[in-house]
This record gives C-alpha cells, sequence and structure tokens, in this order.
C-alpha cells in the first residue's frame, strides 16, 4: 500500500511524502518541490533505511527530514 502527501513549506517549497508499506515496516520517502515564476523544481532526499511500525512514524520522520534539509540549505538573507 502507497501514500502520497504534500504539504506546505517555507520558501516557496511543498514537501511531498511517500509512504509505503512493506514486510519488515513502514517505508518513506521524501521530496521537495520548489516553485519560481512558473517553473517547479523537485529536489529527492537521499531515501533513508530506517523502517517503522506505523505509518504515521514514517512519515514524520519524512516531514523532519525535509525540514531540516531545507533548513540546511535555504540562502540566508544578508
Amino acid at each position: 500500500m502507497v501514500h502520497r502527501k504534500t504539504y506546505a513549506a517555507d520558501r516557496d517549497c511543498e514537501i511531498a511524502i511517500t509512504t509505503e508499506r512493506l514486510a519488515e515496516g513502514w517505508a518513506v520517502v521524501a521530496s521537495l518541490k520548489h516553485h519560481t515564476g512558473g517553473a517547479e523544481r523537485i529536489t529527492d532526499l537521499p531515501v533513508p533505511s530506517e523502517r517503522f511500525a506505523t505509518e504515521e512514524e514514517a512519515e514524520a520522520f519524512g516531514l523532519a527530514m525535509a525540514r531540516e534539509y531545507l533548513e540546511r540549505n535555504a540562502p540566508r538573507a544578508a
């Protein structure tokens, strides 16, 4: 079973989360969609090897990973 959700994020971005039920638990993949004046750039984050007992845990991990990536890689104001 695969589920896809999109969450609003700062800096003209959305976080796309995909969770999937595997035999060994739930897996998660996160991508960032950056919107700029008629264009969209998608950045796929590294796929974590962790597996989770619930879909909610997997989703929370993916969201935290994406938000941390945005914080580390966002341009800083001068």
